[in-house]
């Protein structure tokens, strides 16, 4: 766990936010394992607000993302084109 996070603080910079938004969906998914496995109640619940916020800067990125590709392709219709074949 502490690793994916790392990982996220390393990526949060460097990379487009697709990647991030893996990286923090495998960290999230890794938490949560975690925390129903291996933790009492009252752990879990610390455990998942943890999640949660992951889980809403995913959603933010993944929207960030998915708004980059459909500007291009406004620009420059090519990437839809293939799908619509």
């Amino acid at each position: 766990m502490d690793f994916g996070e790392q990982t996220i603080a390393l990526l949060s910079d460097s990379i487009e936010a697709n990647e991030q938004a893996k990286a923090i969906g495998k960290t999230l998914l890794c938490i949560s394992l975690f925390a129903y496995n291996f933790l009492d109640v009252s752990d879990r619940e610390k455990q998942y607000k943890r999640v949660f916020a992951y889980w809403s800067r995913a959603r933010e990125l993944r929207d960030a993302y998915l708004y980059s590709i459909l500007r291009e392709e406004w620009k420059e219709p090519r990437i839809l084109t293939k799908f619509l074949r």
